[in-house]
């Protein structure tokens, strides 16, 4: 019997942390804008002796009909390198350190997929803009596995799940705000082969679902 109650208990938890994720995720695909300002360390230990780390900061803004404004500050090695793409749903321009700006092509749907990103992975998997038209987040970044603990507030809990990316496992740990019903961090940690294990932490400066103004994604500003 009690170990009945404890398969029951463990699938109730399940349970509340995938439709919170879900209510979360709701949220934000019938938002009109979303606005994530964010901070990411990454860490990537490749042998014991081996490690590799980098910073990203910056703020991603995203509204419907492709239209998207990322800027953000890379740190390497102690240098900084700032990259800053702005996308009216037609064009999309982009400038790169000092480099003079250019246009370039993007993937349709990127305004939906940095959305579902937002909830679902983080920022970590936006190399998905090389492609021609970006995934459905549902589709490329799958999740499961779903259990929850306290997150150290009253209002705060931490869902985790796993997140899997073109067949690659990661584990998540993402602390929402439960009364707020935004993300406050996340951690995802990669096991590679030969020992090599990438762990990404990312804090949220500001969440946001207010609208952002059609003239913010306008070149020239």
């Amino acid at each position: 019997m009690l170990h009945l109650a404890l398969v029951l208990g463990m699938a109730a938890q399940e349970n509340q942390a995938e439709e919170l994720f879900k209510k979360l995720e709701k949220k934000f695909a019938e938002a009109k804008s979303v606005t994530l300002g964010f901070k990411l360390d990454m860490v990537d230990k490749r042998t014991k002796e081996e490690e590799k780390k980098s910073a990203v900061e910056g703020t991603i803004r995203a509204k419907s009909g492709d239209r998207f404004i990322m800027d953000v500050t890379i740190r390497d090695k102690g240098e900084d390198d700032k990259f800053f793409a702005r996308s009216d749903g037609k064009t999309l321009r982009i400038r790169s350190g000092d480099r003079p700006e250019k246009e370039e092509k993007y993937p349709k749907g990127m305004s939906r997929f940095l959305t579902g990103a937002t909830i679902r992975s983080g920022v970590f998997v936006l190399q998905s803009m090389g492609r021609e038209e970006a995934p459905d987040p549902a589709e490329y970044l799958k999740v499961s596995d779903f259990s929850m603990n306290e997150g150290g507030r009253v209002e705060v809990k931490v869902v985790m799940y796993t997140l899997t990316v073109d067949g690659k496992k990661a584990s998540v740990s993402l602390w929402l705000d439960t009364e707020k019903l935004v993300p406050v961090q996340r951690k995802v940690r990669i096991e590679g082969d030969e020992g090599r294990i990438m762990t990404f932490e990312e804090h949220y400066t500001k969440v946001s679902t207010d609208e952002v103004p059609d003239a913010e994604f306008e070149h020239g500003k």
